[in-house]
C-alpha cells in the first residue's frame, strides 16, 4: 500500500519541482484582467501555520478550476509551479508566487481552522519611511475618526469616486486612508449612518502610498477587500483595546472649511473697490470691482449652460449626429474637446448665465459662470438637466450665425452699454475689456446687436434693419416709369 503524501508547509515549497501537495484556506479571491495575460483568477492562500502565498489560475485553466475556488473554504492543491515574486503590489511577503498548470488538481477538504489569517501592519511601521516596503500589500485595521465628502475623478477615462478618511489604532496613532471606486459607497454610507457608534475598518491587501514625505494607505484596485464592523475575534479584540475616550465621527469638509471659505471670499471682495453700474462706464481700462445689484432677468436668447470636459475641465462641443445614421441602443453622445484634441463622452454640463442686472443708477448685463450660478440657483446644472442634454441643440461648434436654426431679435430693448462677467472666485462683477467708450452700445447680447438708429427705424415703420432708404435718383426713375406706363 502506497504511503500517503504529507502536506508541505507553504514556507518550505521551492521552485525546483512541481509535484507539491498543500492544504490551504482560500483567504481571498478576485478576477483580474491584464493586456498580457488576459483574464485570470487570483487568490491569497494560507496554511495552518499562517503563511500566506499569492496564487494565479491562468485563462486556460479557469474553466476547469474556477468552480472549486470559493473564498473561506479549505482545499488540497497538488501539482503547481512556483516563480519569483517581484514587482509592485505583491499580495504577500512570500518569496514565490504559485501558478496552476494543466496537471493541477484541486480537491475539497473539511475545514481545519476558522482563522481568517490576518497579517496586520502597525501604524508606526506604515508611517515610517524606513519601515514597510511600498511594494508589498498589507492588512490594515483601524477606527474611522473622520472622513471627507465624496469626490469624482476621471481616472484613465473612467469616472471614479474617491473618499479620504482618517484611522486610529489602539495607541491613538493616526493614519490617512484613501478609498477608490466601489469601496467608496460602502464606507461613506457606513460613516453617514453610524450616529454615535464606532466605525471599524478592516482593509485587506492595502497599498502604502507616499506623497511629499507623508505616508498613507489606499485600496489596491479590486485586489483589496474592505470589511466594516466585522465580527472576527481579531477585530473584537482591537475594539476592546481602543482608548476609552469617545471620539465623535466628524466630516472634515463641513463647518471649519466652510468658515474658511467664507473668510477667503470676503478677503477676495475687499481687494476691489465698490462701484455703481453707472460708475462702471467711467472706466477707461480693464479692471475689477464690486457692485451690489438686483437680477432682473436671464437672457434666454443664449444657452444657459455649456459642456466641460472631465479630463481637462475645458469647454467641449457636442458632435452633431450624422443624417440617417443608425444609432445603436445605449450609445453615448460624443463631444469634441479642442484642448485634449479627442472625442470623448466624459463631459459635464456647467452654468453660463447671461443675466440682466440693475441698481439705482442704471442697468447692464453680466455673465455668471458655473460656481457662482450654482450658489444662486442652489443646484448644479447636471441635476437641473436630469440627464436631458438635448435641451439646447441649435448651437454646436463655433459662433457663426449659420449654425443657428433661426436668428431673432430680442424682445427686450434695454439700454445695454456694457457686458460684465462674474469672476470664478466669487460674485464679483468684472468690467468687460471691450467697453472703453462709455457711450458706445457695445453689448454682445442679441438685444443689442442692432444700433440705436436701427431701433428708431423699426419704430418709424421700417420692417427690417437691412432696408436702405431710396435715393432721389432712383425715386425719379420710378415716377417716370409710372407716368409712361399710364400713357400707354
Amino acid at each position: 500500500m502506497a504511503a500517503v503524501q504529507a502536506f508541505t508547509p507553504l514556507a518550505d515549497i521551492k521552485p525546483f519541482k512541481t509535484p507539491w501537495k498543500i492544504q490551504v484556506k482560500i483567504v481571498h479571491s478576485w478576477t483580474q484582467y491584464t493586456q498580457f495575460t488576459g483574464e485570470t483568477v487570483e487568490m491569497v492562500l494560507a496554511d495552518t501555520a499562517g503563511t500566506l502565498i499569492h496564487a494565479t489560475v491562468k485563462k486556460p485553466q479557469v474553466s476547469k478550476l474556477q468552480r472549486l475556488i470559493v473564498s473561506g473554504e479549505w482545499r488540497i492543491i497538488e501539482h503547481f509551479t512556483l516563480t519569483k515574486s517581484t514587482g509592485k503590489y505583491r499580495a504577500t511577503k512570500h518569496g514565490f508566487k504559485m501558478s496552476m498548470m494543466e496537471k493541477t488538481v484541486i480537491s475539497r477538504t473539511p475545514a481545519v481552522s476558522d482563522d481568517i489569517y490576518l497579517d496586520l501592519a502597525n501604524f508606526p511601521d506604515i508611517l515610517n519611511e524606513a519601515g514597510l516596503s511600498e511594494n508589498i500589500l498589507i492588512d490594515v485595521l483601524g477606527q474611522v475618526v473622520s472622513f471627507n465628502e465624496m469626490k469624482i475623478h476621471d481616472v484613465n477615462n473612467k469616472i471614479t469616486k474617491r473618499l479620504e478618511c482618517e484611522l486610529r489604532d489602539t495607541n491613538d496613532e493616526r493614519l490617512k486612508c484613501t478609498l477608490w471606486g466601489r469601496f467608496v459607497e460602502a464606507m461613506y454610507n457606513a460613516c453617514q449612518n453610524a450616529g454615535t457608534e464606532r466605525v471599524i475598518c478592516l482593509l485587506r491587501l492595502a497599498k502604502i502610498n507616499s506623497f511629499k514625505g507623508e505616508r498613507a494607505v489606499s485600496n489596491s484596485f479590486d485586489m483589496s477587500l474592505l470589511e466594516i464592523n466585522a465580527n472576527y475575534p481579531a477585530v473584537l479584540e482591537f475594539v476592546a483595546n481602543l482608548p476609552p475616550d469617545v471620539v465623535p465621527l466628524t466630516i472634515e469638509d463641513s463647518k471649519a472649511k466652510q468658515v474658511n471659505a467664507e473668510q477667503r471670499k470676503k478677503d477676495y471682495y475687499d481687494r476691489f473697490p465698490r462701484k455703481t453700474i453707472s460708475g462702471l462706464f467711467c472706466f477707461s481700462e480693464t479692471g475689477k470691482c464690486n457692485i451690489i445689484c438686483t437680477i432682473m432677468n436671464i437672457d434666454t436668447d443664449y444657452s444657459w449652460y455649456f459642456f466641460s470636459c472631465l479630463k481637462c475641465t475645458k469647454t467641449a462641443y457636442k458632435i452633431p449626429k450624422v443624417e440617417n445614421e443608425i444609432v445603436k441602443k445605449g450609445k453615448k453622445e460624443m463631444f469634441w474637446c479642442p484642448t485634449c484634441k479627442e472625442d470623448t463622452p466624459k463631459v459635464i454640463p456647467r452654468y453660463l448665465l447671461n443675466v440682466g442686472v440693475m441698481d439705482n443708477t442704471g442697468d447692464t448685463k453680466c455673465l455668471i459662470f458655473d460656481k457662482s450660478a450654482q450658489e444662486i440657483i442652489g443646484v448644479s446644472a447636471a441635476d437641473l438637466l436630469e440627464g436631458k442634454w438635448d435641451e439646447v441643440s441649435t448651437v454646436w461648434l463655433g459662433n457663426e450665425s449659420d449654425n443657428l436654426d433661426t436668428v431673432e431679435d430680442s424682445d427686450q430693448q434695454t439700454d445695454q452699454r456694457n457686458d460684465l462677467s462674474i469672476d470664478q472666485e466669487g460674485l464679483a462683477l468684472t468690467n468687460s475689456s471691450e467697453t472703453t467708450d462709455p457711450l458706445g452700445p457695445t453689448s454682445s447680447t442679441p438685444s443689442s446687436k442692432r444700433s440705436m438708429d436701427a431701433v428708431s427705424e423699426d419704430i418709424e415703420g421700417q420692417g427690417s434693419t437691412t432696408k436702405k432708404a431710396c435715393v432721389s435718383s432712383i425715386l425719379g426713375d420710378i415716377e417716370k416709369e409710372e407716368i409712361e406706363g399710364g400713357k400707354n
